[in-house]
């Protein structure tokens, strides 16, 4: 093109170089004089227009070359590069796109996302952005989430507009797309948030408060956890606001040791550790624990870093278990004196007592016996038969620690300064062997309580019975190895047994005499009172219209008399009966025993008209004379029925229950008219009566035997009542073993 301008250029200046000539040699032909500028001009303006032409070609070179450069930069380039039309159609992507998306680049040119077979809320947000872009003319930035060929990955995109080649200005002719792979950027932006929410969480939730503060000056704080508020009362803010916030709380008798150990600190020096008072946002002072060190922080000054937790309780606690250690001195210290002082008085008595003790060590001892328990053996005396010098050797072994005066008088054990001796000289004879033997098998045994009794004959020729009595410690070697030993000479005591046993043969001779005597006094006496009665009753019979109202009163007091003098005899028998007879101990069931004695009442118009309960379990017995026991349940059911308050039915109760330390109560309860606890124990002797015979009559005899009855069973009867409230009559006896 260029060169045809050019020779069209050269052919019209040459017409216009010709038609000048032509004119000079001919002036007729003064008009062709008019094309001569026409051509010169024609020609510059194909020069010129030929120059634009060579420098646009020039220009458009370069352009491609620009272009390719751009094109190799974009291809090149790690991030995604595309332009995207009007219709969201792609004009251009670079090579990573294959990566990205898994699709060569030719691929997207002139495709949308929806032809490439995008998932379609890929498309819906591309398109929606797309729409904004191109109304509104500026960048967005989006992140989404995309499924590529390595799987889902998180991307993020700047979409920037491009002007079109025509229309109107500021028009959107497309759209820039970068993308960027930012996959690993956000897992490590989401482990470091979780790991802040993590490292907050800690600080919270921690009992220490972790803090940092500047490393001189006033210390202020740099940072400060925020647990400190539930701590302390204040706000982490409340101590970055004011510099001189903390160390103005700090209790000013421990101010000079803390900032002393704070100047002190050097980053060689390590962690320093100070306990002080602080004061909390409530007034109150609490102990806090701050212990800190000194570290470099990057491009800084050094920093103090610490944590504080809060000690007042144990403050608290040193203080009160110093108040209690004192205390316990002070305690000790008394406790050792009296135990000086019991010792001493122990001492005292050890020595006084007329009994011979000694206080000896077996811990050797048993052990040679342990050890021949795990050689097999099992019959120690048969052992000790064969083997004499092993007896010799746990003679060996037992150690006399103490003895007192008596033992060195009777048994002549002497410690000489105190010092400890065995028992090879204290069982020096075949009979004091086997004596030893004894006590060697009852330790094999087991036993913990072991005595002997023998006569001997002293060095003097004085007889002498001897009775020992050991307690022995256990065989477990873990257990203290000390025995106590109590030698008690029985010749005094057997001479005052000897003196006992006469004296009470004389007093069962008396009592039988007496017992005879009152026998036959009562018998004698009953005959001339039944004659009286007799002759009286024929009189008021007989005689009685002869008498007198006086006269016959007379004999009806006579006849009461006599009969009151009769009961009284009878009593008197039974209560010498009840001592004379034998006794007859039997575990017995107790409820058909006191139905049977309730039942053995006879008519009366007071049994007629008592209720009478009983409330003794079936399975309750007790170890009782059957005789002896119902006498005494009869004697009480008479009171009860005789004692009734006038105008009120009689209702008695005879229960029964079991005790926890295995003995067994029976008792009578009424609603009669009771009486003074004053007079409780006086109405168990014989003949005691509170009340006259004529308001209620009786011998006073009736509640000795039952308190003679409960003693010879080995039991006991109380009463306990108040006047005109009734009275409860109550029997202890040993429960069924």
């Amino acid at each position: 093109m260029r060169q045809r301008l050019r020779w069209a250029g050269a052919g019209l200046l040459l017409l216009t170089v010709l038609a000048a000539a032509a004119t000079t040699r001919a002036p007729a032909l003064n008009p062709m004089l008019l094309w001569l500028p026409v051509g010169l001009a024609w020609t510059a303006g194909l020069w010129w227009l030929d120059a634009a032409l060579r420098a646009a070609d020039a220009q458009g070179q370069a352009l491609a070359r620009r272009e390719a450069q751009m094109r190799t930069l974009a291809d090149n380039l790690p991030d995604t590069v595309a332009r995207v039309d009007r219709q969201s159609r792609y004009l251009y992507v670079n090579a990573a796109v294959r990566q990205a998306a898994g699709l060569a680049p030719g691929a997207f040119l002139g495709r949308t996302n929806a032809e490439l077979g995008m998932p379609a809320t890929v498309v819906e947000t591309w398109d929606r952005l797309f729409a904004q872009v191109f109304a509104g003319g500026s960048a967005q930035r989006v992140q989404f989430d995309f499924p590529g060929p390595q799987g889902l990955r998180t991307w993020e995109s700047l979409v920037v507009p491009e002007a079109g080649d025509g229309g109107q200005a500021g028009e959107v002719g497309s759209v820039l797309v970068i993308s960027r792979d930012i996959t690993e950027r956000r897992r490590l932006l989401d482990a470091l948030r979780a790991s802040e929410q993590r490292l907050a969480y800690l600080l919270d939730q921690t009992p220490a408060v972790i803090y940092s503060a500047r490393s001189s000056g006033n210390f202020a704080a740099t940072f400060y956890s925020a647990n400190i508020e539930p701590l302390l009362g204040y706000r982490p803010q409340d101590f970055l606001a004011d510099a001189d916030f903390w160390l103005d709380r700090v209790h000013p008798e421990d101010q000079p040791a803390v900032t002393a150990a704070l100047d002190s600190l050097t980053l060689a020096t390590g962690a320093a550790v100070v306990e002080y008072r602080f004061r909390h946002r409530d007034g109150r002072w609490r102990w806090l624990r701050d212990e800190f060190r000194r570290v470099e922080v990057p491009a800084g000054e050094a920093e103090l870093v610490g944590s504080l937790i809060d000690i007042t309780d144990r403050r608290h606690a040193e203080d009160e278990v110093r108040r209690l250690a004192a205390e316990l001195e002070v305690r000790v210290a008394e406790r050792t004196a009296q135990l000086q002082t019991s010792e001493q008085r122990y001492r005292r008595i050890f020595d006084a007592v007329p009994v011979a003790i000694h206080e000896q060590d077996w811990t050797d001892a048993r052990r040679l016996l342990n050890a021949l328990r795990e050689e097999g053996v099992e019959d120690l005396g048969a052992h000790l038969a064969q083997h004499p010098e092993f007896l010799r050797q746990c003679l060996r072994a037992v150690r006399v620690l103490k003895v007192n005066c008596k033992a060195a008088e009777l048994r002549g054990v002497v410690l000489a300064e105190g010092q400890p001796r065995t028992l090879e000289a204290v069982f020096d004879t075949p009979e004091g062997a086997g004596d030893f033997v004894g006590e060697l098998q009852a330790l094999w045994q087991g036993q913990r309580l072991y005595t002997w009794q023998r006569r001997q004959t002293l060095p003097d020729g004085r007889p002498l019975n001897l009775l020992l009595s050991m307690s022995l410690p256990a065989l477990d070697e873990s257990t203290d190895g000390t025995a106590l030993v109590c030698f008690i000479d029985l010749t005094e005591i057997d001479r005052l047994h000897a003196e006992l046993d006469a004296t009470l043969a004389s007093v069962r001779r008396v009592n039988r005499e007496l017992e005879t005597f009152t026998y036959s006094v009562s018998h004698d006496l009953k005959a001339p009172l039944r004659g009286i009665d007799g002759y009286g009753r024929l009189l008021l019979r007989d005689h009685a219209s002869r008498l007198d109202a006086e006269g016959r009163q007379f004999l009806t007091h006579i006849r009461t008399a006599t009969q009151h003098m009769g009961q009284l005899i009878d009593d008197l028998l039974a209560f010498s009966r009840l001592e004379r007879r034998g006794m007859a101990l039997a575990d017995l069931p107790l409820a058909p025993l006191v139905h049977g004695v309730v039942q053995a009442l006879p008519d009366s118009p007071a049994l007629r008209t008592a209720r009478i309960t009983l409330a003794v379990p079936a399975s309750l017995q007790a170890r009782a004379d059957a005789q002896g026991l119902q006498m005494a349940l009869r004697n009480l059911l008479d009171n009860a029925l005789k004692f009734g308050r006038p105008g009120v039915p009689l209702a008695i109760e005879l229960g029964g229950s079991a005790q926890a330390d295995g003995r067994v109560t029976l008792w009578v309860r009424d609603n009669g008219i009771g009486f003074d606890m004053r007079f409780a124990t006086r109405i168990f002797e014989i003949f005691q009566r509170l009340h006259r015979a004529e308001d209620y009559p009786g011998t006073g005899v009736g509640l000795a035997i039952v308190r003679k009855a409960m003693e010879r069973m080995g039991g006991t009867v109380r009463a306990d009542s108040r006047p005109g409230e009734g009275a409860i009559f109550r029997l202890e006896l040993p429960g069924s073993p």
